[in-house]
């Protein structure tokens, strides 16, 4: 089965249990349905993180480096949401993060994380 295609698999088989578990009576028809529509629900909040990240990442590698505080404000992203791509986007080896410490003498103020593309 074409990379494309691969959730198909996913979701026969997540199908095919709940249905047996319905045959068995080991669940009601309601929560076959709530079951059911959580799993889709699921499904879709993973298929539009991972499109996110591709995006991410290639809004990165497109401008070599760029701030944190940019991403977030550019995709309209929280900071919890950017810290999981932040990780996975690290883990896939795609990006590396630099922390630039503020100048000495420009007075208090919060390192910026920089993210620099890995080649």
């Amino acid at each position: 089965m074409p990379d494309r295609l691969e959730y198909l698999g996913r979701v026969q088989k997540f199908i095919n249990v709940l249905v047996e578990s319905a045959k068995t009576n080991s669940i009601t028809e309601q929560d076959f349905y709530l079951v059911l529509g959580a799993k889709a629900k699921s499904m879709d909040q993973e298929r539009r993180e991972q499109r996110l990240t591709k995006e991410i990442e290639k809004y990165i590698r497109k401008r070599g480096k760029v701030y944190k505080r940019e991403i977030i404000e550019k995709f309209s992203l929280q900071w919890k949401v950017l810290s999981d791509i932040e990780n996975n986007l690290i883990e896939k080896e795609s990006i590396y993060i630099m922390n630039l410490k503020p100048l000495p003498g420009s007075g208090a103020g919060r390192s910026k994380k920089v993210y620099i593309a890995i080649k």
